[in-house]
């Protein structure tokens, strides 16, 4: 192979194992852990009794068109988590890998994108910063629809730049683009970066029937999506989650917008923007871009700018614009990781051709290195180490290991071979017929059946305790309960209640003070004081759960 071809390949070897190296590792924290839940069971519901969905409202005969797509998102990232845990199993490492692998091609693209922009040396170096840096590092080792979003999208910017020089690969970007747009809404912002491009750079596509049959394929691909609205506008009289907020409809089942609360009015968001890149990125790599971006807009102010500044600086100008609409969050902000890479092109390529070969070489060696051990300590360490921003990213707090991940494997062993002997009655009709074809898949499995109950303090994070306790109990029927609603049952219909009902092996799970809990002003006492209780009758804790520093983080006690 040639010398290229071998550097591109020690790139994709790098980005490979930066992305899949202790891919389980950390907590499923937040947005991760409600997309992977539903995404077990390709299921548009996760309890939130503020956001209902069309499961819940259709129950117990939901119409088909519910199943082409999801209340709040478009279904490509849902599918493609569902494939990855059916073949890896409920793991963490299971849903993450679709962002993983897909990181690995959006490595790729890079290359090929930057070669077409501007030259192979420039892919092999674009190849390299995103494979490296920390912000793409993070965003493909999180089970959130950015990894895969990036991925589609690059691969619609390659069809259009391919288009524009032979317009049969408009259909290559009508095809991705549509794809990501399945993915989520946010890839919206490539449409009016495309029409601007063809505007000034080839207007004569707008003739090509390519570029029409592109759309047309757009469509077709987006087709659940809007096939789903489309019902969904004719049976209750207003589109999905997001969709609908954009339009101003205000549907009474949807009483609370998480994710869109909190991002704050126009100016809050033009506040936030420089400190979320401050937060998501490595000191280098943001000076990296910002003196590209300064080199290539004194190119094109001096007009020695080329085709590939414009389609760059048009790039960053649309997304940033959007990122001023939707909001600055850590994981939106990855979006520009790509293009950012892209604005450094222009300094280092200056940097190489200035220097000798040797020198240029061996410094970029040195920044890469310097980069690359701030991704490690950011995202593969189970704890880094050093100053925040200065040695890692904020970025390791999406997926911090204080001890959730380590509460699910210990649940995990404690429950495997086994089913439960006896559920618990669900809300929905759905529910239940999904309980019930998880144990009966368990018996298949030889599984022998277990007379267990588990009751858990209610003041552990919701997406925890989506992913680790609801996901056991509505897929694979494990009875759950937090500690109020037990308490109260054992009032109503005595101590020995759960046991009379053949749940003899009842245990509690109590959290130390080294796991995050919900907000001091939503915290209940009905664990603290079930544990002690527990205590005062004699007991102690059958198993200490820890955390990768060796800290008690969880506490099981046998009732």
């Amino acid at each position: 192979m040639k010398r290229e071809t071998w550097v591109l390949v020690v790139i994709l070897i790098v980005a490979a194992l930066l992305r899949l190296v202790n891919l389980g590792q950390g907590d499923p924290l937040g947005d991760e852990s409600i997309l992977a839940f539903r995404a077990v069971g390709l299921l548009d519901f996760d309890a939130a009794a503020r956001q209902t969905t069309p499961l819940e409202w259709f129950d117990p005969d939901a119409p088909w068109w519910t199943r082409l797509s999801w209340h709040d998102h478009p279904p490509l990232h849902f599918w493609l988590q569902h494939v990855s845990l059916a073949m890896l199993g409920d793991t963490r490492a299971g849903f993450r890998f679709p962002s993983a692998l897909l990181g690995i091609g959006s490595v790729w693209l890079m290359y090929l994108i930057a070669s077409r922009l501007f030259d192979r040396r420039a892919g092999l170096i674009a190849a390299a910063l995103l494979a490296i840096t920390v912000s793409h590092v993070f965003i493909s080792r999180v089970g959130l629809q950015e990894g895969p979003l990036i991925f589609f999208m690059l691969l619609a910017v390659y069809g259009f730049l391919r288009g524009m020089e032979h317009h049969r690969f408009f259909l290559l970007a009508g095809a991705t683009l549509g794809a990501a747009l399945l993915t989520k809404y946010t890839a919206a912002v490539l449409l009016p970066l495309f029409f601007v491009c063809l505007l000034l750079r080839d207007r004569r596509a707008f003739a090509s029937s390519s570029l029409w049959f592109g759309i047309v394929i757009l469509a077709v691909v987006l087709s659940p999506a809007i096939i789903y609205n489309v019902m969904l506008y004719r049976t209750v009289g207003h589109f999905d989650f997001q969709l609908s907020y954009v339009l101003g409809q205000h549907p009474q089942a949807w009483q609370s917008a998480p994710g869109k609360e909190e991002i704050g009015t126009l100016p809050d968001r033009m506040r936030n923007f420089f400190p979320a890149l401050a937060k998501g990125n490595s000191p280098l790599f943001l000076a990296a871009f910002a003196a590209g971006i300064a080199l290539s807009l004194r190119r094109l102010l001096g007009k020695k700018g080329s085709p590939a500044d414009v389609f760059v600086m048009l790039a960053i100008a649309f997304f940033v614009s959007w990122l001023f609409v939707i909001g600055p969050t850590r994981r939106f902000v990855t979006l520009l990781t790509p293009f950012f890479a892209l604005a450094a092109i222009p300094l280092l390529s200056a940097l190489y051709e200035r220097f000798s070969k040797r020198f240029a070489v061996s410094g970029m060696a040195v920044l890469a290195a310097v980069e690359l051990l701030y991704s490690i300590n950011t995202q593969l360490l189970p704890y880094p180490v050093g100053a925040k921003y200065l040695a890692y990213a904020d970025t390791r707090f999406e997926t911090y290991a204080w001890g959730y991940a380590a509460l699910d494997d210990a649940l995990a062993k404690r429950i495997e071979g086994k089913f439960p002997s006896l559920r618990l009655e669900t809300t929905y009709a759905f529910l239940e017929r999904l309980a019930d074809a998880g144990i009966e898949q368990a018996k298949q499995t030889g599984a022998v059946p277990s007379p267990t109950l588990f009751v858990y303090d209610e003041n552990l994070l919701p997406g925890p305790r989506l992913w680790i306790m609801d996901r056991r109990q509505v897929y694979r029927g494990w009875p759950f309960m937090n500690a109020a609603t037990y308490n109260t049952i054992l009032e109503e219909k005595g101590a020995d209640y759960f046991s009379r009902a053949g749940l003899t092996e009842q245990f509690f799970i109590a959290p130390t003070v080294n796991v995050p809990l919900r907000p001091k002003d939503r915290q209940t006492s009905f664990g603290l004081e079930l544990e002690r209780q527990l205590i005062n009758r004699g007991k102690t804790p059958i198993e200490v759960i820890t955390n990768p520093r060796g800290e008690p983080v969880f506490r099981i006690y046998k009732m």
